[in-house]
């Protein structure tokens, strides 16, 4: 983009959310949601070594995270929407700011992965980055593919229920542009008692270095995105 197409596609996206957010006395995206608390397990290094190296944290090869479920129009009870996945790792010394990665339902082939589709179900279907990161010289998807098991309807009711029953349980995967899942880690996620979900993740604000979302320019509208729903709840810009 030009330097001025770009301020102005920025005011516009930035303006959109905060009057999303304002309206609706909530984050424009995703504002229903589970707080979930689990862990995950590395299970395949030598798939990715520097995705693994992301993954990893300061424990070793299995570690503490956070995670919430939410539903990103926020349609009501069991209606379809596009279902959001977000996990926090911990900051790659253990000590900086911890790593957010945000996950949305899309089709699972190559060229459907940057498409949000939208589900009736929390376990039906592949959970994707939305957008590929360069990492190491390389693009890569993330992933996240749920078990099969029961139907979960995709209610935040339903899905507090199910999580507080049994842990819900994710592969997550990386892949090249083109190529296909590589698995890399389990992740296991059982609902917080009492937390409503209201956690904020920003996979912009807290980014691992070695991850720089592609291409930039769709990565800067995304952090414009997450500013204008702060400013429109009276929260800090950045």
């Amino acid at each position: 983009m030009t330097t001025a197409l770009e301020h102005g596609v920025r005011s516009v996206v930035d303006r959109a959310a905060a009057t999303a957010s304002r309206l609706r006395r909530a984050r424009a995206f995703h504002p229903a949601g589970v707080l979930l608390t689990g862990d995950l397990e590395l299970t395949a290094r030598d798939a990715a070594p520097a995705v693994a190296g992301v993954l990893a944290g300061p424990t070793g090869e299995r570690f503490d995270v956070l995670g919430r479920l939410s539903k990103g129009a926020g349609t009501p009870g069991e209606w379809p929407d596009v279902l959001g996945l977000a996990v926090r790792l911990p900051g790659p010394d253990g000590t900086a700011r911890p790593v957010d990665l945000l996950f949305s339902t899309t089709g699972n082939a190559p060229v459907l992965r940057c498409l949000p589709q939208a589900r009736a179900d929390w376990r039906a279907g592949v959970y994707s980055s939305t957008m590929p990161y360069r990492i190491a010289g390389s693009l890569c998807w993330f992933g996240a593919h749920p078990d099969p098991g029961p139907p979960i309807p995709s209610s935040t009711e339903a899905l507090r229920l199910a999580t507080a029953a049994a842990p819900l349980v994710f592969t997550l995967a990386v892949a090249a542009p083109l190529g296909p899942w590589l698995p890399i880690a389990r992740l296991s996620l059982t609902a917080a008692p009492g937390e409503p979900g209201g956690e904020a993740f920003d996979s912009m604000r807290n980014a691992h270095p070695a991850l720089r979302p592609a291409p930039r320019w769709l990565a800067a509208l995304r952090e414009q995105a997450y500013v204008g729903s702060r400013r429109g709840r009276g929260g800090p810009p950045a």
